[in-house]
C-alpha cells in the first residue's frame, strides 16, 4: 500500500498547483489519472492491461478499459479536473456503456474524485454508486492518506482479480436493501411483529398500539443518532470502512491499529503449516492464534459494515500485498490463499 500512499502524496501538490486553472481532460489524465492507475497495478502503457479509447455501441469511446486475462473488468471515464461529476447524463452514460458490454464495474473520475458504480444493481444510474473517494485532503475531514489508499485499493488490479470489490458490493448493497426494508417495516409494523414482541416482553399490560408506536420511535431514534454521530462529507463514501470514515468516532486512529506488517509473517507461516494452500478462513484462524495476544480492543472491533473485524480486514489487505510481491499466487481460486515458490523460500528463510 505504500506505493499508493506515495502516489497520493505526489498528486496532492499538483492538485494545489492546477486547482481552478481550467485543466482539460487530456492533461488531467496525464497528470493525475495515469499515475494513480499505474500505482494500482493497471499499466496504461500496456494495451493488454488497459485499452485506451474503448469503443462503445454508439460509436463513441470510454477513456480506459482495464483488463484481466484479456477480459475487460472495469471501465473508467475521465473528466476535466474541475468537473464536479454530478451530471446525471454523464453518470448514466458510463454506467450504460459498461452494462451494455456486460462489465460489472465502472468509474467516473476527474482525477481527484473517483466514483465507483456497480452496473448489476437495480435502480437509476446514480443509485448504483458503491462508494466515492477523493485525493483532496481539504475535503476529507481529517481522513489520512492511508485511509484514502485503502479505499482506492478496492479497485486495484489485484483486488478486482481476487473479488474484493465484488464482495464489498454484495455486502454493501444487500445491507442497504435490508436497512430500507426494515425502515418500512418499523415505520408501520405488521401485526405479526407486534404480537411476537408482546409475547417476548411478557407483559400483557402493554397494548399493541404502544408497541407499534415505540418500534417506530426507536427506529427513528437510532437513525437520528447515527446521522448526528457520522458527519460524512459528500466527498467520502458512506460505504467506506470505519478506518476510512471521518468524524470523531470513525476517524482513522493512527497508533491504535496494529501495523499491517504484523500479519505478514504469520500469514506465510500459517500457509506453510497448512501445506502451502488453504482457504482464507483456515489461514486467518491460525494467524489469530499467532497474533491474538498482541491485538488490542481497536483491532477486535467490527467494521460498520458488520462483515468482518478490523484485524481480519487488515490481514486480507496484507494478503494482496503478498500477492503483489509474488509471495502468494495471483491465480488461485476465489477464497483460496496459496504460497508461490518464492513464498516458500521466504518463509523458510525467516524461520
Amino acid at each position: 500500500m505504500s506505493a499508493i500512499v506515495e502516489c497520493i502524496e505526489g498528486l496532492q501538490p499538483r492538485l494545489e498547483k492546477h486547482r481552478n486553472t481550467d485543466l482539460k481532460e487530456t492533461p488531467t489524465r496525464t497528470i493525475f489519472i495515469d499515475p494513480l492507475l499505474f500505482a494500482l497495478g493497471w499499466d496504461v502503457r500496456n494495451w493488454d492491461d488497459v485499452q485506451l479509447e474503448y469503443p462503445t455501441i454508439d460509436g463513441k469511446s470510454v477513456d480506459y478499459a482495464a483488463k484481466i486475462n484479456d477480459q475487460v473488468v472495469l471501465l473508467i471515464e475521465a473528466k476535466s479536473l474541475d468537473d464536479p461529476l454530478t451530471d446525471v447524463k454523464a453518470i448514466t452514460q458510463i454506467v450504460g456503456y459498461a452494462a451494455n458490454d456486460g462489465i460489472e464495474w465502472c468509474i467516473l473520475t476527474n482525477g481527484v474524485k473517483y466514483k465507483v458504480y456497480c452496473t448489476r444493481e437495480k435502480g437509476t444510474a446514480p443509485e448504483k454508486l458503491l462508494f466515492e473517494i477523493s485525493l483532496d485532503a481539504a475535503v476529507n475531514n481529517g481522513m489520512t492518506n492511508e485511509g484514502v489508499a485503502e479505499c482506492l485499493l478496492r479497485f486495484s488490479k489485484e483486488a478486482i482479480a481476487n473479488g474484493v470489490l465484488d464482495k464489498l458490493g454484495e455486502d454493501t448493497f444487500t445491507k442497504n436493501k435490508i436497512r430500507k426494508a426494515l425502515g418500512k417495516m418499523f415505520q408501520n409494523p405488521p401485526k405479526s411483529l407486534v404480537r411476537e414482541l408482546r409475547k417476548a416482553i411478557g407483559d400483557d399490560s402493554i397494548k399493541p398500539s404502544q408497541v407499534q408506536r415505540i418500534i417506530g420511535e426507536l427506529w427513528n431514534e437510532k437513525n437520528n443518532l447515527q446521522i448526528s454521530n457520522t458527519p460524512i462529507s459528500g466527498e467520502i463514501s458512506k460505504h467506506a470502512t470505519s478506518d476510512q470514515l471521518p468524524g470523531p468516532s470513525r476517524k482513522f486512529q493512527k497508533g491504535k491499529k496494529t501495523p499491517n506488517n504484523t500479519y505478514r509473517l504469520p500469514i506465510l507461516d500459517a500457509l506453510l503449516q497448512l501445506g502451502g494452500r488453504a482457504s482464507a478462513n483456515e489461514v486467518l484462524k491460525i494467524v489469530e492464534e499467532k497474533v491474538g495476544p498482541i491485538l488490542n480492543e481497536f483491532d477486535l472491533q467490527r467494521l460498520p459494515s458488520g462483515t468482518d473485524v478490523r484485524w481480519r480486514n487488515a490481514a486480507q489487505w496484507v494478503r494482496l500485498s503478498l500477492v503483489k510481491e509474488g509471495l502468494l499466487k495471483s491465480n488461485s481460486p476465489h477464497g483460496i490463499w496459496e504460497l508461490s515458490e518464492k513464498g516458500f523460500e521466504e518463509v523458510e528463510k525467516a524461520k
